[in-house]
């Protein structure tokens, strides 16, 4: 039997729910500022498959001129740390090998969790000219968000718009597809009808289960104070390409409860790029 840090690290990781990320409020957040080709990154702390990383100080970088890419945290697993001293002993360093600050012109994506080597993380993104380099943000390194946005369907309320069983929904990969979130409420504000009903439904990817067809029951209105059921009926299928599509709000045009109700919005998350 045996235990290592890269043992550790993997447990870190799924105790962490897989995420990576620049943990908010702990020194300054890896703020960057750029005076001509020179880059600034301040202190901050990550938290990267497991690992704790801390910068500690201001670390300056020099930008090739006339280039893009990257300000990065990188991680290398073939080289080694090396100790200096005795553990028990006040004077104890470790040389840090496999972890450091640098400008690279692309990215590595790979799972240290899955026994990969190399790694990058990055914190944001460049442009430089002879003399200028401009800084943007890689925002996802520093949502601490355990899922994000990947498509946002908008069926404008405020117009009264909505959508209809003839609207197909080119959702994306199905493995990228963490779940499914709709936003479903009256189609129009009508004298007859005073009222207008917001309801949400989530549906996990666990449940679309190859071409699967999802029955929804919603409230379509109160009638003494009674809730008036109705249901709604929504087909997603699996393509050649692995991708998903889904056909939404199929209703009865005979069955005005299911009319009442149509769908407003359409949210689409999945798990963080670097969950694995």
């Amino acid at each position: 039997m045996m235990n290592t840090a890269g043992s550790d690290a993997k447990i870190y990781h799924a105790l962490g729910g897989k995420n990576s990320y620049v943990v908010p409020g702990y020194g300054n957040e890896f703020a960057a500022t750029s005076q001509g080709l020179k880059v600034f990154i301040d202190t901050g702390w990550l938290i990267c498959f497991g690992r704790n990383i801390q910068n500690d100080s201001i670390e300056e970088m020099v930008v090739p001129a006339n280039t893009t890419g990257y300000v990065t945290i990188s991680l290398d697993m073939t080289k080694e740390n090396i100790p200096h001293g005795n553990w028990w002993e006040p004077n104890y360093t470790v040389e840090q090998n496999q972890v450091k600050l640098e400008v690279r012109s692309d990215l590595i994506w790979s799972s240290p969790s899955n026994d990969d080597q190399q790694f990058t993380f990055p914190l944001y993104s460049y442009k430089s000219t002879d003399t200028t380099t401009t800084l943007t943000k890689y925002t996802e390194s520093f949502n601490n968000d355990p899922y994000r946005t990947l498509t946002l369907y908008d069926a404008k309320e405020d117009e009264g718009g909505y959508w209809t069983g003839g609207d197909i929904w080119q959702i994306g990969k199905l493995n990228d597809i963490e779940e499914i979130r709709l936003t479903f409420g009256y189609p129009q504000k009508d004298a007859n009808y005073e009222w207008n009903m917001t309801q949400y439904v989530s549906i996990h990817k666990s449940q679309i289960l190859g071409n699967s067809v999802n029955h929804i029951p919603l409230i379509s209105r109160y009638s003494n104070n009674v809730a008036v059921m109705t249901g709604k009926i929504f087909h997603f299928r699996t393509n050649g390409d692995s991708t998903l599509s889904m056909i939404g709000d199929i209703y009865n045009v005979n069955n005005v409860e299911s009319k009442r109700l149509r769908i407003r919005k359409a949210v689409v998350l999945k798990g963080r790029w670097h969950e694995v």
